[in-house]
């Protein structure tokens, strides 16, 4: 009876072993068919052909190199599993390794445009903080500050120095007050001054002569203009301030005043065209140079 039953499992070996390499075809075209969207021109044409011709030969009763015993078929089923799901060593392997491919690259592209729509650069907040600037009526309209200021603080957490002379020749020269927190500003902006209605605010650095001078003009020639020093702290991109003193221009007269106030702005971002800062009080500044259109 035990020789029997060895000799049945001896004949019915080669059988087992088509039985198995029958339904590890099907399910690898059913792999294919639910990753692959059912295509066969997905699958490399080597897959093809090698599957095929190793079927061929498990199929065939005088293939004797590729068969195995009843005790070593369930450690074959492993390994062959397990090359299945690591995409190496089994029929369809190409395919599952475009497959997965693929999906990375799906992956990274729908990570990207996540960081395009959430994560806003410096050169993206830049270009925000100027087009509220430009609709701000400088400083008038209120309602986009929060935002502004937001972005202008996350500026100035990633600021890092320029350097002494490429902070020089970047702030060097005149600019134009695009937006501002500064009350005084503000209510120049609203209500004029002696009847004159508010034309600019702004003002020319000298950083190389480290001198300055800050205006506020009007529309019928009437300004309100202060002169001081300035001592440059490149670490921080800082430069602080001192009035020497102030005039105001009016009915043709020059009327001077005294002022002694001073502070210092750090220039949290300056290119040719913009000056973004903040100053020792807390007001935030949104500057152009006089050639770029408001």
């Amino acid at each position: 009876s035990i020789l029997l039953h060895t000799r049945t499992m001896a004949s019915s070996r080669l059988g087992i072993e088509r039985w198995y390499w029958l339904l590890g075809l099907v399910s690898w075209a059913h792999a294919a068919a639910v990753l692959g969207g059912g295509s066969r021109s997905r699958m490399p044409t080597g897959s093809r052909s090698s599957g095929s011709a190793s079927f061929a030969r498990f199929l065939s009763p005088t293939a004797t190199r590729n068969t195995y015993t009843c005790a070593q078929l369930p450690e074959k089923i492993n390994s062959m599993n397990n090359a299945a799901v690591i995409g190496t060593g089994s029929p369809g392997s190409g395919v599952r390794s475009r497959l997965r491919n693929r999906r990375r690259r799906q992956i990274h592209a729908k990570a990207s445009i996540f960081d395009s729509f959430f994560k806003l650069g410096p050169e993206s907040r830049i270009s925000n903080l100027v087009k509220l600037a430009k609709t701000s009526d400088r400083g008038r309209d209120k309602s986009n500050n929060a935002e502004m200021k937001e972005l202008v603080d996350q500026l100035r957490a990633e600021m890092k120095p320029l350097g002494l002379e490429k902070l020089k020749a970047a702030v060097n020269g005149s600019w134009v007050e695009m937006w501002t927190t500064e009350d005084a500003v503000l209510s120049f902006a609203k209500n004029g001054f002696l009847g004159a209605e508010f034309d600019y605010a702004g003002g020319s650095i000298n950083m190389f002569g480290d001198t300055f001078t800050n205006i506020v003009a009007f529309k019928d020639g009437k300004s309100v203009e202060a002169d001081g020093k300035i001592k440059i702290e490149a670490e921080n991109n800082r430069v602080s301030f001192r009035f020497n003193v102030a005039r105001i221009n009016v009915f043709g007269l020059r009327i001077p005043l005294p002022f002694g106030a001073g502070g210092y702005i750090d220039n949290v971002y300056v290119d040719s065209k913009y000056r973004i800062g903040v100053d020792s009080r807390g007001d935030y500044r949104v500057y152009r140079r006089p050639n770029v259109a408001p």
